[in-house]
């Protein structure tokens, strides 16, 4: 079984930043919604996906958090890459 943990300790082996916002529509929708938000370090993409940020949303409404840790650690797996944008506006507002 995947837990948060998993995720935290893969993020920071890497130097990604992790968010678990838990409810995160609550107020929008009215609906228990989950987000982890993983941030790659500046200058790095996650590899394969070229993107700086991924954010991992509940699939259904009131799915649990964990339900989340499994494609997270997925995109974790992947790795980090150096941005290939050299005018890249992401990594030019960090």
């Amino acid at each position: 079984m995947i837990t948060k943990r998993h995720v935290t300790k893969r993020a920071e082996a890497l130097g990604v930043t992790v968010a678990f916002l838990k409810d995160s529509g609550k107020a929008l929708r009215g609906t228990i919604y989950h987000e982890i938000i993983l941030t790659a370090p500046e200058g790095q993409v996650f590899a394969g996906l070229d993107i700086h940020e991924v954010v991992i949303s509940s699939p259904a409404d009131g799915a649990p958090m964990e339900a989340l840790y499994e494609p997270a650690l997925r995109d974790l797996a992947l790795g980090l890459e150096a941005c290939p944008d050299a005018a890249c506006e992401w990594c030019e507002r960090i």
